[in-house]
Formats: structure tokens, C-alpha cells, sequence
């Protein structure tokens, strides 16, 4: 993806400035050119990102909240959980970035070489963060798993799976980090053209193999815990709910399927901004649906014990029971209504009865400022 001058590192700093605010390629034979445009921002993008991490927050917080104030008791995966938490607003920032300074789906000619430089600082650091999110996530999916499905003092056959991908995960995402960090050397001609080094052919070969050992490790891990759901020794109705909720896995499964085939798309594109806007929101989809994976079991304990949630959900509730008993036409009940029992009121004051508002004939008025 990087762009490479040849003996750039050996141009004045006036020669250098000058490249800087040329065009990185030509514009296509036939296209249209926006070179000298203001770039316009996408709500959709923005909206997009700002959905994710919201997401993210909420169920986050509700397995914090969970474990610290219901249960009491953290373990590794609910450090884990904030770690992740804590990268994924990084990468939402870096989404952020992206769309403001330079736009997910700008053309490549449509830049100047030094925007294209900042955006290739943004992707590097993107790709770096998607590699230390996603274990750590899945490190502490399978923790759980482990904890929750795997009696005391017994080591069975699902203990042991859960092991294997374990460690199969971390040694892979560590590998790919690491390899992320030596595509060029020194890293910062990723980014900088007039950097002095030499950058790993074939990058994007390697990108569409990692999506794909990504999406076998994502159908894993949503297969793995469904045989020990349904043998568990309970009634069809709770481990229906429970295969419901571990189910969600299938969003990240299909992310993560889409952003395969995204890559691939993007190996045969020439636009690199362009072509890489699909796979980039697909990653930061599946991350999202692999968060959701995690925290959601959590939820039906957190809005249990929550007073707020539960006021929140009652007080919508009464106010469904009130608008669906009540007919669109319907105005205060009306007490000459048929059938209708008409409710009455004891109006007294030391014993004094009730009497004709005309008092013998004043008018009300009158009778006002006589009582």
C-alpha cells in the first residue's frame, strides 16, 4: 500500500515540499477529477463509528458493572474486557480520523501525497490495534467458556479445545502484530516516501490470508461452546435462551466473512483509499459483534439488578399498557356513558350537606362572595 520515491530521502526539503502537494497517482483516463474540491464529510460514516462504539460502551459497562458491583469478583477476562474497551476507543478515534481528514471512500488521485501519508500513518496504526484487539477479546471468550461450562476439578474434552484455540489465537494475532511492525524497515516508510529503507513485497497477499485464518478462528469459536449448551442437563427453553445468546457469534462470523471478501476486492483494486474503505468498517464491525459476544450474557443479570434499567423498562411498559388501552378517538370518560359505573366523590365539611349552588335563588356568583 505504501507509496515509494525512489532515493526520496536524498531530495532538498523545497523538492520534497513540492512533491508533497502533487497528486500520489494520475487521475484515470475518463474520470472525473476533484483534486482542487473540498472534500465533503459522510454523516453515514461518522453515524457508523459513533453506533460501534456506543455499542461497545454499553455492554462493556454492563459486564463492569456485573462483576464489580453485583458479583463482586474480577478475574482475567474482565481486565480483558477493559483493556479491549480501552483499544476499541482508539481505533474508533483512528475511524474518526479517517473520515474527517481524508474520507474512507475519497479516490487516491483526489489527495495530495502528504494527505496520503497521514493516512497511511492511520492505517498502520488501525491494522496494529485490530491485532491486539481481537485476542484479547477471544482470550477472554474462551476464559469464560472455560469457567462457565467446565466443572471444578474436571479437565473434559471441551476444556482442552478451548486450550488449543487459545493458544492457537495468540500466537497467531502476535505473529501478525509483530509482522505488521516489520513491513518496512524503518516502519516509518510506510508512511513517509522520503524515508530511507525498503518496504516487504506483497503485502496485501498477506492481508487476505490473515482474514481468512481470522474468519476460521471467528466459525471456531461461535461452533465451540454450542454441542456443550445443548448437552447441558436443563430444560429445552433455557438452553434454547442460552444457545440465543451465544449465537450472536454468527454477527461476527458473517463480519468477518464480508470483510474477506472485501480484502479480496481490495487486492485487485489500484484506488488503496477506496479500496480499502469495505474492509476497514467491516473489521470494525466484527469487533464490535466479537464485544458483543463477550458482555451480552451479562446483560440479563445487569438489567435485573439495575434499579434505573428496571424503572426505565417499567415505566415504558406503563406507558404501552395506557396508549394501547386507550382508542385513538377516546377523550376523558364520560360519566353519561351506558353500562358505565360513574364514579362519585364525598364532598363534605363539618357535617354540612351538600346543597343547591343557587342558595334559594342568588345566583352563583352572588352566593360566592355571600359563603
Amino acid at each position: 500500500m505504501n507509496v515509494v520515491i525512489p532515493n526520496g530521502y536524498a531530495l532538498s526539503p523545497a523538492d520534497k515540499n513540492a512533491l508533497l502537494d502533487e497528486q500520489p497517482i494520475p487521475t484515470p483516463k475518463g474520470t472525473e477529477s476533484r483534486f482542487m474540491e473540498p472534500r465533503q464529510i459522510s454523516a453515514g460514516i461518522l453515524f457508523f463509528v459513533s453506533i460501534t462504539l456506543t455499542l461497545g460502551t454499553v455492554f462493556a459497562a454492563m459486564r463492569i458493572y456485573v462483576k464489580a458491583i453485583i458479583v463482586k469478583s474480577f478475574s482475567i477476562p474482565d481486565y480483558l474486557t477493559i483493556v479491549a474497551y480501552g483499544l476499541l476507543i482508539g481505533l474508533s478515534y483512528v475511524y474518526y480520523r479517517f473520515e474527517l481528514e481524508i474520507g474512507f471512500f475519497t479516490h487516491e488521485w483526489d489527495i495530495t501525497l502528504r494527505e496520503l501519508g497521514v493516512y497511511l500513518y492511520l492505517f498502520f496504526i488501525s491494522v496494529s490495534l485490530y491485532t491486539l484487539i481481537l485476542p484479547t477479546l477471544k482470550v477472554a471468550i474462551l476464559l469464560d467458556w472455560m469457567t462457565l461450562f467446565v466443572p471444578r476439578g474436571r479437565r473434559p474434552a471441551f476444556y482442552w479445545l478451548c486450550q488449543a484455540v487459545l493458544w492457537a489465537n495468540i500466537i497467531f494475532y502476535l505473529t501478525l502484530f509483530v509482522l505488521a511492525q516489520l513491513i518496512c524497515m524503518p516502519i516509518k516508510l510506510f508512511w513517509d516516501p522520503f524515508t530511507k529503507g525498503h518496504c516487504a513485497p506483497n503485502g496485501r497477499v498477506a492481508e487476505i490470508t490473515s482474514a481468512a485464518i481470522n474468519l476460521v478462528s471467528d466459525v471456531v469459536i461461535f461452533v465451540l461452546p454450542q454441542t456443550t449448551i445443548w448437552n447441558l442437563h436443563t430444560t429445552h427453553g433455557k438452553r434454547l435462551g442460552i444457545a440465543a445468546i451465544f449465537a450472536i457469534g454468527l454477527i461476527a462470523v458473517v463480519a468477518s466473512i464480508c470483510r474477506v471478501i472485501s480484502v479480496v476486492s481490495y487486492y485487485h483494486s489500484q484506488d488503496t483509499i477506496d479500496g480499502a474503505a469495505p474492509f476497514l468498517l467491516w473489521t470494525l464491525a466484527e469487533i464490535v459483534a466479537i464485544f458483543l459476544v463477550l458482555c451480552v450474557p451479562s446483560c440479563p443479570r445487569a438489567i435485573k439488578n439495575s434499579k434505573i434499567l428496571l424503572f426505565a423498562i417499567e415505566s415504558l411498559r406503563s406507558l404501552r399498557e395506557r396508549v394501547r388501552r386507550r382508542s385513538p378517538g377516546d377523550t376523558l370518560a364520560r360519566d353519561d356513558e351506558p353500562g358505565r359505573p360513574r364514579p362519585y366523590y364525598k364532598m363534605s365539611r363539618n357535617d354540612i350537606p351538600l346543597g343547591d349552588l343557587s342558595f334559594q335563588g342568588k345566583s352563583l356568583a352572588n352566593s360566592t362572595i355571600d359563603v
